[in-house]
Parts: C-alpha cells; structure tokens; sequence
C-alpha cells in the first residue's frame, strides 16, 4: 500500500512538471516573452487570419528597395566615347577578377573612332603599300589611351592590336588580322607607371554602323565600348573615376637588375640561361657605353648615308656591350645580336625595335664558348626621354635591365 502511495505521488509530480513546462514554452511560442527580457508583440490579425491591409506593412513595404547599379563596360551598356573604365586581372573589380595570363591594372578609354575615306587616307599615308579594304569594307580605326597603374612583379603589360575584337552590330566577329601597316601611334608593350595613345586597327562592313570593340574578351566576356559617336550609358550606370595621378612603381625591396633597379654602365653581369628553353648558355654582359644625339647620328651616317633619319623629336641611341660567352648546352652555338636587346621608356613603355642600321660597325653576332666580343644594340628614342633602360633577353626571368644614363 505504502509502495501504491508512493506511485501515486511520483506519477503526480511529474505530471506537475511537465503541466508548468508546457506552459512556459506557450508562451515563448505566443511572443509573449523571451529569456532576454525583451516584449514581442503579435500581429493583429483578422478573421481569416491574413494581415490587415491598412493596420500592418510589411517589411519589404517598410524599407525602400535599393536599385543596383547598372554595369558598364558590357555588350547590353557599352562604354561610349571619352569614358574610363578599370581592367583589373589581379583580383576583381568591375567582374575582370583575377586572370593567369593578363594580372595587371590599366585604364582604358575609347577616344575617337575613324572609318571610311578619312581612315583610309591616314593608312595610305602611313605606307604607301597599304591598299583598299575589300569589296563593301573600310577600315576602322579606334584610337584608345592606356593608363597602366600596376602589374604583378612588374611584368610587362602586353597590349596591342591584338587585344581588341571587333564585333558587328548583330554580333558576328570580325576577322582580328588587318593587312594595313605602319599606322601611328600604335599600341605598344608597357610597364607600370606608363601612358599611351594608339590605334587598334580594323576591316569593317560599310552597312555596319555601329559596331562594338572588345578589350580580352577572353577574360569574363572583356569589356565593351560602343563606335557610336552618340551612344550614351544607361541610366544606373555608375562610372569608373580615373586616378588623378599614375602610382610609380615602389622600388623599395626591387632586385638588382630589374627594370626597377637597373644595372649601371660599366657593371658586369652574369646571363645564366643553361635552364631555359632557347638560350642555354652562359655569358658575362658588360654594358660599356652609350652613345645618343648628333654623336650617335653622325657614327650611323657614316656607316651608311642610306640609314634612316631620325624625325625632328627623335635621334639614335647606341649602346656598345661586351659579351663573354663562358658556356653552352653541348658546347652548341651561342646566337647573340642586337635584336636580344630592347628599349623602354622612362616612363615604362617599349620602343619599336624593327628599325634598319645597315654597316655599323663592330657588330654582335653569333658565337661560341670561350669567346668575347663587342658590338652595338640601336635604337631611336625620343629626345625628351633622357634615362630610358635596355633590357637584354626579357623572355627569361623577365630578363637583364641596364641604366642608359652615365
């Protein structure tokens, strides 16, 4: 009997218990009140249980809903004339995000379009060898600036003609080769720090009136820019602000030899190709001298009165190396000559180097181990470019730079 009372009185204070629980959690569940002291209120509701249309609103009724910005720089809202836009292949604005070949910074800006007979003339003045577009085509030309802010490690920034796709107003591709030569300016090679003006070059439809040009395509669909004079963005757009200055490159921790830290005239230094794919082989290079001005153009005309002149801003640079070939890849030949060696700017952009010096003398030239030589490098540089760098073999390790000023 004592064990059946017992029963009963366990069985009925868990009852109590859990009576009280259930009332607790009902009142959590009805808003009524949370362990953090704060009041929740219960909708109002109507006899069909839906929101009274004048007594509640919605959140979504309560807070404006915010517009997004309208993206530029694509086939829907391409760029028009004179308006900036970042390329970012470093890590992601403006949807370029990070690229494995084109890791770098540049403002780009479409500054006037040229087609049809005006376009025409400036390729035949240009070179008397270029002749008319095709049957129902004319040239095109797009003249773009290039502002290059940064690049990873300082590699060059490779833009050119190339880099620009033409795509007609339905949306077919044209065909990126062009025939015609010799247009200026032309869009060169570049590194951080620099600016430039230059042509990208088309053939286009004569009925095609407003066609799109596409920078890398290949990176996120690229960035667009309209040929339509009149074409304007949509309303949202929200436009890139150009930097007020061109960051230069920090040369803080740059290695000895780099673009950024070039080496002297008169320092020796040591070319070590033996583990790369087309220059195995090891040489001491010695930058010795460097001749520019009326000194340089007097050694070229006596050389040969047929090379070319310089025009009125420009005149020859000539630099005098010494080679000292100490090793090759299986005692092979060592191809040495004055195309091995480039130009650039101070403010980071490369120099034409297809130009012809016939019979300047001494000249570098093929060789072998155990061998040394003179001989020049040449180049035609703008007169107001008073500490451009010479750079021996870029393609490997981004190659040897040397300082032109003494």
């Amino acid at each position: 009997m004592k064990i059946r009372k017992k029963c009963y009185c366990i069985l009925f204070f868990m009852f109590l218990l859990f009576s009280l629980c259930s009332c607790s959690n009902t009142d959590k569940d009805n808003g009524i009140n949370n362990n953090d002291g704060k009041t929740n209120i219960t909708p109002n509701t109507d006899n069909n249980n839906q929101l009274n249309s004048t007594n509640n609103i919605t959140p979504t009724e309560t807070l404006p809903k915010e517009e997004d910005s309208v993206s530029i720089g694509t086939r829907d809202n391409p760029l028009p004339f004179n308006t900036t836009i970042l390329y970012d292949g470093t890590g992601g604005t403006n949807g370029t995000g990070s690229t494995m070949y084109d890791t770098y910074k540049v403002e780009i800006t479409l500054l006037d379009v040229i087609r049809g007979s005006d376009a025409l003339a400036i390729a035949v003045d240009a070179n008397q060898f270029n002749t008319e577009p095709a049957e129902g085509k004319e040239y095109l030309l797009a003249r773009f600036r290039i502002r290059a802010l940064s690049s990873e490690n300082d590699v060059k920034i490779d833009i050119n003609n190339s880099s620009f796709t033409l795509v007609s107003e339905k949306g077919k591709t044209y065909d990126s080769f062009t025939t015609i030569s010799g247009i200026q300016p032309t869009l060169r090679e570049m590194y951080a720090g620099g600016s430039q003006e230059g042509y990208a070059c088309f053939e286009v439809d004569k009925d095609d009136k407003k066609p799109s040009i596409v920078f890398l395509e290949r990176n996120n669909n690229g960035l667009w820019f309209s040929t339509d004079p009149n074409a304007k963005l949509e309303d949202g757009s929200t436009v890139y602000v150009p930097a007020e200055n061109i960051p230069s490159p920090d040369t803080t921790n740059a290695a000895l030899g780099s673009r950024l830290n070039p080496h002297p005239v008169g320092t020796t230094v040591t070319f070590d190709g033996m583990e790369t794919l087309f220059d195995t082989y090891k040489a001491n290079i010695t930058l010795k001298e460097v001749i520019r001005g009326d000194t340089a153009l007097n050694i070229i005309a006596n050389a040969n009165n047929l090379n070319q002149i310089p025009k009125e801003d420009q005149e020859y640079l000539l630099a005098k190396f010494e080679v000292d070939a100490l090793e090759s890849l299986d005692d092979s030949k060592i191809e040495i000559s004055a195309a091995n060696f480039e130009l650039v700017s101070e403010d980071g952009i490369k120099y034409d180097t297809f130009i012809t010096v016939s019979g300047l003398e001494p000249k570098l030239t093929t060789m072998y181990p155990n061998n040394k030589q003179e001989g020049y490098a040449y180049f035609i540089v703008n007169k107001k470019d008073k500490n451009p760098k010479i750079v021996f073999l870029e393609r490997d390790f981004n190659g040897l730079w040397f300082d032109t000023s003494e």
